[in-house]
């Protein structure tokens, strides 16, 4: 889950232990993202996370060099 809401695609590693998060429009300039993996998220072997885990963000105003 991402908050505030953006469309983004999502690949994992062949070994299940990496996600990658790409957003598929590119993330408004100035804005603050959360993205929060549920705890019921399914792991390799079937078992889930078990716990939530969520990481902040920002995409900074960039006005070139």
């Amino acid at each position: 889950i991402i908050d505030p809401p953006a469309e983004i695609k999502i690949d994992i590693s062949s070994d299940g232990k990496t996600a990658k998060i790409t957003p598929v429009k590119p993330y408004k300039l100035g804005q603050g993202y959360t993205i929060f993996i549920k705890p019921e998220t399914k792991i390799k072997g079937g078992k889930t996370l078990g716990k939530e885990y969520g990481m902040q963000f920002n995409v900074i105003n960039y006005s070139g060099i």
